[in-house]
């Protein structure tokens, strides 16, 4: 019994450790600058002025990114020698004033209208590499002044989920449970060892055998208080891994849902952090019950 107990709290606490802690510290935000969106001859130059900042001031409102504001980027590239305009189209152009403003990403988005609607593409660039991490593409129908509000918030909340998983704020269980699943590489699996009996060097000396009178008794509440904790620390860790499922729902709804604000956005990956906190405190307690259920085994 007491083997069983230890083998079943080490299973319950290398879960513990593999889960990843929901309280720890978030990455540090991007700093980005938003490029002037260019557009098709339907669209004036000071309609993608505007709709430039609308986009801008959506992402820093996430609260994802640390966006570079407009004036102060026209005055470094003034600095720089740089003029910021249309002509400015190609790769190399957009990354080298990416390197001038010293920031770490740019969005650099465009617009066309297609009959009664209007195509929005937003691309999310690494500056040091000249990748594009994440493109944005989306229509929406009606009139430049009914649709360019709606596009940014859509366009934002996009970029604020996508840059939340790739730095890592998701919380998401990318490790799983190490019972219930199965590793992608039997290299990574840990095998406990039991070691092997050593007889003494020494015989042990001799002891005179204790009157039957006098041997300790065992006491009549051990076992049954005993197993009892053993079964309430499996039935958390059974409800634990249960909760799995709940967070791979509320995750998979937070990844395929798009949202109109960053508020939702957040409202829906904090039903994300909820799950995982109900998951971890079940698992809490039952490594708890578990230890105690060991303790009354082999201490009394």
């Amino acid at each position: 019994m007491p083997l069983i107990l230890t083998l079943l709290s080490f299973v319950l606490v290398s879960n513990l450790v593999a889960a990843e802690p929901t309280g720890s510290t978030p990455a540090a935000k991007p700093n980005i600058a938003v490029l002037s969106f260019s557009g098709d001859e339907t669209v004036t130059p000071q309609q993608l002025a505007f709709i430039t900042g609308e986009f801008a001031s959506e992402l820093s409102n996430s609260g994802v990114f640390t966006v570079l504001d407009r004036n102060r980027m026209d005055d470094i590239l003034k600095e720089q020698g740089f003029q910021q305009s249309g002509a400015c189209s190609s790769s190399e152009c957009k990354l080298q004033m990416g390197q001038m403003l010293g920031v770490d990403n740019l969005v650099v988005g465009s617009m066309v209208r297609f009959g009664p609607n209007y195509a929005f593409r937003v691309e999310y660039l690494d500056v040091a590499t000249g990748v594009i991490l994440k493109t944005v593409s989306f229509e929406k129908a009606g009139e430049l002044h009914q649709v360019y509000r709606r596009a940014c918030a859509e366009g934002a909340a996009t970029l604020a989920r996508f840059v939340r998983f790739t730095r890592g704020d998701a919380g998401v269980d990318s490790a799983a449970v190490v019972v219930a699943s199965k590793p992608a590489d039997a290299s990574s699996v840990t095998t406990l060892v039991l070691p092997k009996p050593v007889a003494p060097a020494i015989a042990p000396p001799v002891v005179a055998p204790v009157p039957v009178a006098d041997a300790y008794k065992r006491p009549g509440w051990k076992h049954p208080v005993g197993l009892g904790l053993v079964a309430g620390g499996v039935a958390c860790a059974v409800v634990g891994f249960l909760q799995n499922s709940a967070i791979a729902t509320e995750r998979d709804a937070y990844e395929s849902a798009v949202f109109a604000t960053g508020a939702e956005a957040d409202a829906q990956w904090k039903k994300v952090t909820d799950a995982q906190s109900g998951r971890n405190l079940f698992w809490g307690i039952g490594a708890g019950l578990l230890a105690a259920g060991l303790v009354v085994e082999i201490a009394f």
